[in-house]
């Protein structure tokens, strides 16, 4: 085992060192132990569509299909989840083939009581049915990440693009498509993509405040995604959030000291044109003492990376030749350009949030918050960089 690796496994037992095991039932929208009346068989069928996007998140992690965890959550954070996933898959952290056998055990189990007819079923609640068959399967932290992001990867939908805001990812949560696995309500369906958000976002919460600690020598930084700064945002179901400013800052800390590479795919859209794309270009980037530089051949095909899509507008009578274009923006350091994004970005998923901010001296957010406006980083000036999207996956 590497220095590496090593380092790896004591983050991953710090991030999660206080954290006991879930019960698979924790994903659900309610608590089983109150959930003492209503028929089995709709509690046991809300049951079995859980172990089988349980089942189905673990079969694609362990086949490493990445594109599957991609998740919406509504917080304005996928960079956090693409880090993190990034961090497990390269350092092989998760091991889940025993649970998914249970899990797979506890469907045959349930496929044997649906088949019954109401009258033949236990008389018992959902509660008292899953610990008599010992079927509420517990789970780690990192595997509870794995299905809550596999399942708001399932529920999203990707939109055209909005005419007033071409540059920004279009995108919502489509509840409805759970109902396509299992028939069940649409008070379920709407309620469990919500509890699966709120969990989603309090896992990411987590790993960041932890990340700062280990990885950060700014006071500033571990004080800005502590506790104090991370505000609820209720639209999709009491999100955790913190400023996006300072978990990028801190996420780009933590990429560094584990060697997490970064690979930007880039475009260059006409505005003046229907957005028309002129320009395009792929950079991967490697650390090699302490900072990125630029990769001369592609990541190995084993290794992940942290993908980020990238855009920046001109006027049909500002482009410029291709080569002039790309190495104009290989010029950049992507570090800071990330930075220079996140600093401009709105910090809390509602904007009127941010005034949390205004006495919090942030001296390093502001600097890259000037620099973002004068370069163009910005929503409203993308001249030379706006960051539309992050994802893990293994980069081509």
């Amino acid at each position: 085992m590497t220095n590496q690796e090593k380092k790896a496994r004591i983050l991953d037992s710090a991030f999660f060192a206080e954290e006991n095991d879930h019960p698979l039932t924790s994903l659900l929208p309610y608590s089983i132990e109150e959930k003492e009346h209503g028929s089995l068989t709709h509690g046991l069928t809300e049951f079995k569509l859980l172990c089988i996007v349980a089942s189905e998140a673990l079969t694609a992690y362990i086949a490493k299909d990445l594109s599957k965890f991609d998740a919406l959550v509504g917080e304005n954070a996928c960079q956090i989840r693409a880090t993190l996933l990034c961090f497990y898959v390269k350092y092989d952290l998760v091991h889940c083939k025993e649970t998914l056998g249970k899990i797979n055990s506890a469907i045959l189990t349930i496929n044997l009581y649906l088949g019954l007819a109401e009258a033949e079923l236990p008389e018992c609640s959902l509660y008292e049915f899953l610990s008599a068959k010992e079927i509420d399967i517990e789970l780690s932290t990192a595997e509870l990440f794995l299905i809550s992001s596999y399942i708001l990867t399932l529920v999203r939908v990707i939109l055209p693009p909005d005419p007033e805001r071409m540059i920004v990812r279009n995108e919502k949560t489509c509840s409805k498509v759970i109902k396509n696995i299992l028939p069940i309500g649409s008070t379920f369906a709407r309620e469990f993509v919500k509890k699966n958000r709120k969990i989603l976002s309090e896992i990411s919460v987590h790993f960041v405040q932890v990340a700062a600690e280990h990885v950060s020598n700014d006071s500033k930084a571990i004080q800005m995604v502590s506790d104090k700064y991370c505000i609820e945002y209720n639209k999709f179901g009491r999100l955790s959030c913190l400023p996006c400013f300072w978990y990028t800052d801190v996420l780009l800390l933590f990429s560094l000291e584990m060697k997490i590479p970064i690979t930007i795919i880039m475009e260059s859209l006409i505005s003046d044109e229907s957005y028309k794309k002129c320009h395009s270009g792929t950079v991967h980037y490697r650390v090699k003492n302490g900072k990125y530089v630029q990769n001369e051949s592609s990541i190995k095909k084993d290794e992940p990376s942290l993908v980020i899509h990238g855009s920046s507008y001109c006027l049909q009578n500002e482009i410029r030749r291709y080569t002039e274009w790309w190495e104009h923006f290989l010029s950049f350091d992507p570090v800071d350009l990330i930075l220079y994004y996140a600093a401009s970005h709105r910090q809390y998923p509602d904007e009127n949030q941010d005034s949390i901010l205004t006495d919090s001296q942030c001296e390093r957010w502001l600097h890259f918050k000037a620099k973002a406006e004068e370069i163009g980083c910005t929503l409203e000036n993308p001249k030379e960089f706006f960051l539309v999207h992050a994802y893990c996956d293994y980069a081509e």
